[in-house]
């Protein structure tokens, strides 16, 4: 934004998405313990995804180097987020393949492959808001979500203004650290958490705070100028920049690899 009486809420949520690998590794290994796999589907494979994923992917890797354990990952992008259907195929497949665990991370699309999930007794993990609430049919086999807390960002914005603080101009990053991001409650699937695992949680968002973690994914950002630009280019080429209506997370998200 670069308007003074306007502020932008960017979101870390690789830090939430790393910690939240981490426990679908262990709900993998609890399940399968021959050969534990975890998996997901993608929509669109852009930045903003792709910040999920690959940080989703660190945390098994962090669960396995931690526990001497070899947790698969695996996953596949569909390539649009309205396809349910797609991705309940593409869930099925992973899982015909040995997936234990599927996260869905593509809106519509992700929830088809964590429908799949519930239809075939797997362990499935929500994005973007508590999915326990929001997936009523399949809200017994999740897991966990990688939350973005709006409401936590909102209300610190909002605090921020009421003090006298407002970021106007610029953006509130929404952290681990400020509780922007986070991790579900584990809800029905509490049972198939190892309590190791639950203190080990403490460990690992001490590392996210600290920042002496890397979760894969360079959380780079950009002036305001940049941003625009971005967002004036996609208006006038969006299928060149694969966008419809795009927010400034995701603009901010793409300047990693497209250059205007």
């Amino acid at each position: 934004p670069s308007l003074t009486n306007l502020a932008g809420i960017l979101f870390n949520v690789d830090e939430a998405s790393f910690p939240v690998g981490y426990v679908a590794a262990a709900a993998a290994a609890q399940n399968d313990p021959a050969d534990p796999q975890v998996g997901y589907i993608g929509g669109m494979q852009i930045p903003p995804v792709e910040q999920v994923i690959v940080a989703y992917e660190e945390g098994v890797k962090y669960y396995n180097a931690k526990y001497g354990k070899k947790v698969k990952f695996t996953g596949v992008y569909v390539g649009d987020f309205e396809a349910p259907d797609q991705g309940k195929n593409q869930a099925n497949s992973l899982i015909d393949e040995g997936v234990d665990v599927i996260m869905g991370v593509g809106g519509k699309t992700g929830n088809g492959g964590i429908a799949a999930a519930k239809e075939r007794g797997k362990p499935g993990v929500g994005v973007d808001v508590d999915q326990y609430f929001t997936l009523p049919n399949e809200k017994d086999i999740l897991v966990t979500s990688t939350l973005k807390r709006l409401d936590k960002a909102v209300f610190n914005t909002i605090k921020a203004a009421v003090e006298g603080a407002f970021p106007g101009g610029s953006n509130y990053i929404a952290t681990l650290a400020n509780e922007g991001v986070g991790v579900g409650p584990f809800h029905d699937q509490e049972a198939l958490i190892p309590a190791n695992v639950v203190t080990d949680l403490a460990e690992v968002a001490v590392l996210d705070i600290d920042g002496r973690r890397s979760f894969g994914y360079a959380s780079t950002y950009f002036d305001t100028p940049e941003l625009d630009a971005y967002l004036a280019a996609a208006r006038r080429r969006p299928r060149r920049y694969k966008v419809r209506t795009r927010s400034y997370l995701d603009a901010e998200r793409s300047l990693v690899e497209l250059k205007v």
